[in-house]
């Protein structure tokens, strides 16, 4: 026999006429669900809502539109969104279960877009819709963006409630800052055009920097604002509220505060336009003094934390450069990073690959140039450059072995937004194809320890990618690379897919 708590929708919905025997059979149902999910691990929540909590989650909501009675609905609909918050808190199985395998999220987006008025929302209607931007992977959150979760809640900067207009503009931080995971801070944010044409940005700076009463609403707005003009240079009406803002904000008590601060800091200065402000009142004495005061502990934040604050004090003392021959290429409009394109050092289907340097420090590396101006172009180099960073870091946190994967070193785009370039380590030793034409045209053989220890090491390579769950889609001699001491790494993750089970 099904324990009670393990109750499908279907069993749920027996054949009552009355709506208020449906609705106290939802009520009931949910409160179960509470219970159950409440006093289970995080593994148990992903199995039940795969099972069928997601599904009856959603049709709950559908029904609480159908109710007559505005109390028996918001009620349902607050338990709905009480039970999501448990289930996806910290989960982000559940959450990538959810976007990709249910309609949840879409129930919800409309549930704050069209059923709850401003005056009436609570602060947990709009955590459940928060917890998949906060607990999600960056991945996820694009994902939300593209579903469009910023225009159901953005109106909510409006509310009179502190708490309100806290979590919105949380969640859309969250969600602005899963393209800083994934691109870094050396190109222009891909969302702005979209945040611009929908009024968003707008609504940050009116209702949230200037017109808000929540400090913390205040301080999220202006990092909001921040990593949207990542590489732009802010318009001079907000130009010193955001700015002054984000300089507040790197003497919080609170650590988060001071990360978000550095980060949103470093983004601005990315554009010249923006830098006098910055420095201005002796600012990098005031930064030398919070790095001297923090203190920095052994945890991964905090290094982390340590990372930021330095990189911001390292922007500004580089030195600049007044020349710049035709050969250097300035991907970045008014940013001091300068690279120069030495050889190409190979073409494939997606992209060539360049040998370059950075004239500051001298540091040779390879990127490899690919066209960003089609949607379809967008999506297969993202889709590359989400696999071989995620990849490599896998690799590098469960092995303690040598990482068979090119090292990303980072991600650009250039200022017209059509080429996109990723930046990748330098590998001096060639690739095995050109290896094995070297030997050819020398009319010499490739030692039998030799070939064993390329087959050896391709086959850690490859497990490596497989047990990962990724299968490289394009091995071949030209996409293996060799470095000085003759160690193999994979390169070229175009066509690269992830495994799916049974195939």
């Amino acid at each position: 026999m099904q324990q009670t708590g393990e109750q499908s929708v279907s069993e749920v919905q027996t054949p009552y006429k009355d709506e208020n025997q449906h609705y106290s059979k939802y009520l009931q149902r949910i409160k179960e669900m509470k219970e159950i999910t409440t006093a289970r691990p995080k593994e148990m929540r992903t199995e039940l809502a795969g099972r069928t909590m997601l599904k009856e989650l959603t049709e709950m909501l559908q029904f609480s539109r159908q109710l007559q009675i505005k109390e028996h609905a918001r009620n349902i609909q607050t338990g709905v969104c009480e039970v999501i918050c448990i289930i996806m808190g910290d989960n982000p199985e559940a959450i990538d279960l959810a976007i990709n395998k249910s309609d949840i999220v879409r129930e919800l987006m409309k549930l704050l877009r069209d059923d709850i008025p401003l005056d009436e929302i609570e602060v947990i209607h709009i955590s459940a819709l928060k917890s998949f931007c906060a607990f999600g992977r960056p991945e996820h959150r694009r994902e939300l963006y593209k579903l469009g979760v910023q225009n159901s809640i953005i109106h909510f900067m409006k509310s009179d409630k502190p708490n309100i207009t806290l979590f919105t503009s949380e969640a859309l931080y969250k969600i602005l800052s899963g393209e800083w995971f994934l691109m870094g801070n050396k190109c222009l944010h891909p969302y702005f055009d979209t945040f611009e044409e929908q009024g968003i940005i707008q609504i940050l700076f009116e209702d949230g920097l200037k017109g808000s009463n929540c400090e913390g609403t205040i301080e999220t707005s202006a990092e909001c604002l921040s990593l949207l003009y990542q590489q732009r240079e802010l318009p001079d009406y907000m130009k010193e509220k955001v700015i002054t803002q984000l300089k507040k904000g790197l003497h919080s008590e609170d650590k988060a505060d001071i990360q978000c601060s550095s980060r949103g800091l470093l983004c601005l200065a990315q554009n010249k336009g923006n830098v006098d402000m910055i420095l201005a009142d002796n600012f990098l004495s005031e930064l030398e003094e919070v790095i001297k005061l923090s203190q920095f502990g052994s945890s991964d934040f905090d290094k982390l934390l340590q990372e930021y604050l330095n990189n911001l004090k390292n922007h500004f003392i580089k030195p600049e450069y007044s020349t710049q021959n035709d050969n250097d290429i300035d991907l970045e409009t008014d940013s001091h990073l300068k690279i120069k394109q030495i050889k190409k050092l190979g073409k494939g289907g997606f992209g060539e690959v360049w040998l370059i340097e950075e004239i500051n420090t001298k540091q040779q590396m390879a990127w490899k140039k690919m066209d960003y101006n089609t949607e379809e172009e967008r999506k297969i180099v993202d889709s590359e450059v989400k696999i071989l960073r995620d990849q490599y870091q896998n690799c590098r946190k469960s092995s303690q072995s040598f990482v068979h994967i090119v090292k990303p070193l980072g991600f650009l785009i250039n200022e017209k937004g059509d080429k996109a370039f990723l930046v990748m380590e330098y590998c001096p030793g060639g690739d095995l194809n050109s290896y094995i034409k070297d030997m050819i045209s020398k009319g010499t053989e490739i030692a039998v320890e030799k070939f064993w220890e390329i087959i050896g090491q391709l086959i850690s390579a490859i497990f490596q990618l497989h047990s990962h769950g990724i299968i490289h889609g394009d091995l071949k001699p030209s996409n293996v690379l060799l470095t000085n001491d003759f160690r193999i790494k994979l390169a070229d993750f175009g066509s690269a897919r992830e495994l799916q089970e049974g195939k």
